[in-house]
């Protein structure tokens, strides 16, 4: 009986001995088993683990309109002009105010109020009113047939368009109806959204050598709806000349009328130049030269011949008969006025259709 208990935990021993054997061993005659294989690990780079940088987010945008209210003091002798208007702005980041950061680059002067800031929805609308005296061109070249662009050139002052963007609202910017511009007419208004480039990154040593910003131009077009003013600086011209005319009526009586013909002469030079610098005065000064500039100069030719004339008749004088000389004065004086007639009908007309 014991001899049988014995052979039972023997048995067992053995079986539970089988069963925990490590990888590797084996009982006598038994076959070795197969080490277990190791599974390889592979090394990340510490590179890849890193995320990789976002995109830059999207510059805010700003569309800009502008109602004309009304254009004042245009002053072309100080390159200058006057103007009343109303700005708004819509955008939907509520952290930005475009308003408050642009700068209006060809201004003397501006003055802002009534600035009120209000969300409609997901927009952010804000207002003010602007008067202002701004710098522009004045093209006189054609006066008194002279047409004019006169701009006002707005930008942003503080960040550059890698933030705001300015874009244009066309659909609602307009003008007033009563806007009256003495001596001109308001044909349009325009408004255009662009950028500016600046050769500089204003000493930022984090942005690129170069830097642009956003750039809103308002365009009025005017037009000269009266001539009056023409005739008004030119009647001390047009004067002069007419009195110098009278000279052929005396260019018989020479040589006793000379001193009388050369007085003429001087005067309506003296005239003339005095009734320029006036006219300059008004339109200011231009490098170009100008319909202005060119009846004047018609004129000074006109004043030379009548006095080239009185000195020729003064040496010829002996060798002419007094019909002769008075048949020649009345065809001399009648040519005076028809060519210079015909010149200024000629400017005029190039002028007008320039």
């Amino acid at each position: 009986m014991m001899r049988e208990r014995y052979q039972v935990w023997f048995f067992f021993m053995v079986f539970a001995a089988g069963c925990i054997t490590p990888p590797g061993w084996a009982w006598a005659g038994g076959a070795v088993p197969e080490p277990l294989a190791a599974t390889p690990v592979t090394a990340t780079p510490q590179a890849n683990l890193q995320t990789p940088a976002p995109p830059p987010a999207p510059p805010d945008q700003a569309t800009l309109g502008v109602y004309l209210l009304s254009l004042h003091d245009l002053d072309p002798a100080k390159s200058s002009f006057g103007a009343d208007f109303w700005i708004w702005s819509d955008h939907v980041n509520a952290n930005i105010k475009p308003l408050k950061t642009m700068e209006y680059i060809n201004a003397r002067q501006t003055s802002v109020s009534l600035y009120d800031s209000e969300p409609k929805g997901q927009i952010v609308w804000a207002q003010q009113k602007v008067q202002g005296t701004f710098r522009t061109h004045w093209d006189m070249k054609n006066f008194p047939f002279d047409r004019h662009r006169l701009s006002i050139f707005i930008e942003e002052g503080l960040v550059d368009t890698s933030h705001l963007v300015y874009a244009a609202d066309t659909k609602e910017s307009n003008f007033s109806r009563d806007i009256a511009i003495d001596g001109y007419t308001l044909k349009g208004l325009s408004v255009t959204a662009g950028v500016k480039d600046y050769e500089s990154n204003f000493g930022d040593p984090t942005a690129e050598p170069t830097s642009q910003y956003s750039r809103l131009r308002v365009d009025f077009d005017i037009e000269r709806s009266s001539l009056l003013l023409f005739f008004k600086l030119h009647f001390a011209m047009y004067a002069a000349f007419l009195v110098s005319a009278i000279g052929f009526l005396m260019l018989p009586n020479i040589p006793s009328m000379m001193n009388t013909v050369n007085s003429l002469v001087v005067g309506a030079l003296f005239a003339t130049i005095i009734n320029l610098r006036a006219v300059d005065a008004v339109l200011g000064r231009s490098e170009a030269l100008t319909l202005v500039d060119r009846l004047h100069a018609l004129s000074f030719f006109h004043f030379v011949v009548l006095g080239l004339i009185s000195v020729w008749i003064l040496v010829t004088r002996p060798r002419w008969k007094d019909t002769a000389l008075r048949r020649f004065s009345w065809l001399a004086g009648a040519a005076y006025l028809l060519s210079y007639a015909a010149g200024n009908a000629v400017l005029i007309w190039q002028a007008a259709n320039a």
